[in-house]
C-alpha cells in the first residue's frame, strides 16, 4: 500500500537503521485499531500454529520473541540453526532460531505491512556518521520512554523508499529534523561560510 504523497502524514519512527533507512508507522485511529486486532488474533492463534518444515528465503513467517509474537518474512538462511527474518510491522531484521519461526496462515497475509521505509531527505547520497545516526535516534524519542510524533511529508519514492521530511511540532516554532542533522553533520568551517553567506 502506498503513502499518501500530497498531504502531511503523523508518523512514529519505530525502528532506526541509519537516516538513510528507518521505517515509521502512521499514527491513524483506523489504522492503529487495525493493528491492535491483527496483534491481538495473532497472540490467540499463532501458539497453535505448526513449525515451518522447510524455511526458504521469501516465505512469510509468524516469529516468537520473548512471549510475543509478530508477521515477518525470511530474508537469509542461518543452516538449520533458523534464519534471518524482516518483521515486516516495524522494519526490524534479527536472526532467530527454527523453534521460534512458525507458519503464518493466510488470514494474517492480508493486511498489508505496517512499516514503511524511509530515508531522511538530504541524505540520500553518501556517507553518514554514527554521530548523526545517534542523534537522530534520539529526537524519535520524546525523553519519556515513548516515540515521538512528527508531521512527514514526503518529497518523492525512490529506490523502494520514501524521502521525507520530518517535522516536531511538539516544540514552538516546529523543529526540522532534516535541517537540524545537515547543519550538524556539517564540518565547522562549512557551517561558518554558509552562515556568512546568509547574512
Amino acid at each position: 500500500v502506498k503513502l499518501d504523497m500530497k498531504k502531511a502524514l503523523n508518523v512514529k519512527v519505530c525502528y532506526v537503521a541509519t537516516v538513510q533507512e528507518f521505517y515509521v508507522q502512521l499514527e491513524d485511529s483506523n489504522v492503529l485499531m487495525k493493528y491492535d486486532m491483527l496483534y491481538y488474533e495473532l497472540e490467540r492463534l499463532m501458539p497453535h500454529s505448526p513449525s515451518l518444515s522447510q524455511l526458504k528465503i521469501g516465505h512469510c513467517c509468524g516469529v516468537q520473541i520473548e512471549h510475543e509474537w509478530f508477521r515477518g518474512q525470511i530474508i537469509a538462511l542461518n543452516g538449520r540453526a533458523g534464519a534471518k527474518v524482516l518483521l515486516i510491522d516495524f522494519g526490524i531484521v534479527e536472526e532467530y532460531p527454527a523453534k521460534s519461526i512458525r507458519l503464518l496462515t493466510k488470514q494474517f497475509t492480508v493486511e498489508p505491512a505496517f512499516a514503511y521505509r524511509c530515508c531522511l531527505k538530504g541524505f540520500e547520497h553518501g556517507d553518514v556518521s554514527e554521530n548523526i545516526i545517534t542523534q537522530f535516534d534520539i529526537f524519535c524519542n520524546d525523553g519519556k520512554g515513548n516515540r515521538r510524533v512528527f508531521k512527514m511529508l514526503i518529497d518523492s519514492f525512490d529506490n523502494e523508499q520514501y524521502i521525507v521530511e520530518l517535522d516536531d511540532e511538539s516544540v514552538r516554532p516546529a523543529a526540522n529534523v532534516n535541517k537540524i542533522l545537515l547543519k550538524n553533520s556539517r564540518p565547522l568551517a562549512e557551517t561558518i561560510t554558509l552562515e556568512n553567506a546568509k547574512k
